[in-house]
């Protein structure tokens, strides 16, 4: 039941909004942290030059080329990376609390379905045991009618009736599958093999 909840739908989305809120709170922590950056820039410039206007133009090349490291230290900011962290942890925490209630709720979700499962087959057992037994009961009513025991009212009462077991055995069956879909969903699977 763990591995179904851990796999259920809702479970696996608050999670994921969990992990996104305990990464949040390590960025807020790092943007206090001093960083240090590593810069560098080149740049060559082939544009020729006049000393003068009317004067003639002469070739001249420059290049620059820089490589710096930058520290940033963030200085008081009045407490407020300090707000924010707390704030980033208090969102996390919440999260953490709306993955526990997804967890608890995707088990009772898949208990639910199982019970429901095992409710639908032993109705469906019990009305395939019920149209085995109207088949019986009108194969020996078709029988005394052919002998003229039976009387024509009774064989359209036991027709009538095998109608209805039908009827109703399919309507079992209906809700057989309708469960099994119904589990196979809350495990997060399109399908449960035929050993459930």
């Amino acid at each position: 039941m763990d591995e179904a909840a851990r796999r259920h739908p809702d479970v696996r989305a608050a999670q994921s909004r969990w992990r996104a809120a305990e990464a949040k709170v390590e960025q807020v922590r790092a943007q206090g942290k001093p960083t240090l950056s590593l810069l560098a820039k080149a740049s060559r410039n082939t544009q020729p030059v006049r000393a003068y206007l009317g004067q003639p133009e002469f070739e001249a090349a420059a290049s620059d080329n820089q490589i710096a490291l930058q520290i940033t230290v963030p200085l008081f900011e009045g407490f407020e990376r300090t707000y924010q962290v707390r704030q980033a942890e208090a969102q996390a925490a919440l999260q953490g609390e709306v993955l526990i209630e997804a967890q608890q709720n995707a088990r009772l979700d898949i208990w639910e379905s199982y019970q429901a499962l095992l409710a639908a087959m032993q109705n469906f057992q019990s009305h395939d045991s019920v149209l085995n037994i109207a088949h019986r009961l009108m194969v020996a009513t078709d029988s005394r009618y052919k002998l003229g025991v039976g009387s024509m009212l009774e064989l359209l009462n036991v027709q009538s009736s095998l109608a209805a077991a039908k009827r109703q055995r399919l309507q079992a069956l209906m809700e057989w599958r309708t469960s099994r879909a119904r589990l196979a969903a809350t495990f997060g699977r399109l399908e449960i093999g035929e050993a459930y």
